[in-house]
């Protein structure tokens, strides 16, 4: 050891090697007997003083008494250049803060933020070198490290905004240590909306492009048609656009969902093709009973044998209809009108 805690007895293992002038250890002198001794100092080495080298290495016992002051060591052997070393036995002080530590700010889903301590520490027995830190925590949200003498905190739990609680340990080269609390306050930011649906992009000319548009956010959200083409309708109440009469083209779309501090922006083209081949042959019944079901099943010419869908566009309550045969169900209330394609 480099340092001892005064006022405590106490013992530590000494061992001396045998080197050459180069500075490397040698391991095949096993015939020379090495003496340990205290020059001066509050110590003194225990019985055997003298210890014979195995593998050009010996070892010996130093005993402390616990009073302040320096030990210096001494190695010595018949023929070898002898070594000294020093030791010193430091008043049991621990290390102290300076004043309580303020709480560590960050920034939801923010960067890294370093708190230095150095300035923060003093240690009357010891420079602030040699002082180590240590940092624990119960929480997974935030990650805390010790780096170059500064406390390293970094948010890794995406969303996660509140308060934790941490140790701050400071020990000296005796092993006194002094430890503080520290909260670390992680501050919530505004998440712009989620938009959580997709349109369809490609339609025929004939079809009504029907586009429901829906978004995730705690707050109240509003939405806008910031482009699109002639004709093409938003209905901000119900988040709808619909175009009834397509022209065959390729037609960008951007629309943009705000919670009153961010906006997301969902950006689309509407490629339009030439009319498909498809005609309704049937006319439905538009009258019903209140209290009754109604159905109707539409037959479609379908020339190219494609593959049908049917959604209903508008419509009152309850009206369903199956979007594979295109039967229409609905058990009416007060009139209504339905438009189906």
């Amino acid at each position: 050891p480099t340092a001892l805690p005064a006022h405590t007895a106490s013992t530590s293992q000494l061992a001396a090697e045998i080197l050459d002038v180069h500075g490397n250890r040698v391991s095949d002198d096993s015939t020379t007997t090495i003496s340990f001794s205290i020059s001066g100092g509050p110590g003194e080495i225990l019985n055997p003083a003298f210890a014979l080298a195995a593998n050009g290495r010996a070892g010996a016992v130093l005993q402390t008494t616990g009073v302040p002051g320096k030990i210096l060591l001494f190695a010595g052997a018949s023929g070898l250049a002898p070594a000294t070393f020093e030791i010193s036995e430091y008043q049991a002080v621990p290390p102290q803060f300076t004043a309580a530590l303020d709480p560590l700010k960050l920034v939801e889903d923010g960067p890294a933020v370093q708190l230095a301590l150095g300035d923060l520490v003093s240690d009357g027995d010891s420079d602030r070198d040699d002082l180590s830190s240590a940092v624990s925590t119960d929480s997974a949200q935030v990650h805390l490290e010790i780096v170059d003498g500064a406390l390293v905190a970094t948010p890794v739990t995406p969303d996660f905004w509140g308060e934790i609680a941490a140790t701050i340990t400071v020990r000296d080269p005796t092993g006194l240590e002094t430890s503080v609390p520290l909260s670390i306050a992680v501050q919530s930011r505004n998440d712009p909306p989620h938009i959580t649906s997709t349109p369809d992009t490609v339609i025929a000319a004939d079809v009504h492009f029907v586009y429901q548009l829906t978004a995730t956010d705690a707050d109240a959200l509003t939405y806008r048609l910031l482009e699109g083409p002639r004709g093409l309708a938003f209905d901000q109440a119900l988040q709808r656009a619909v175009w009834r009469n397509p022209s065959p083209a390729r037609h960008p779309v951007v629309l943009a969902v705000a919670d009153g501090e961010d906006h997301s922006y969902q950006r689309f083209q509407i490629q339009v093709g030439q009319p498909a081949d498809l005609r309704f042959e049937t006319q439905p019944i538009t009258r019903a009973r209140r209290g009754q079901l109604y159905s109707y099943q539409p037959a479609v010419a379908n020339a190219d044998g494609d593959a049908l869908s049917f959604s209903l566009l508008e419509g009152p309550q309850r009206m369903r209809v199956d979007t594979q045969t295109g039967m229409l169900s609905w058990i009416p209330s007060a009139g209504s009108n339905a438009i189906v394609a």
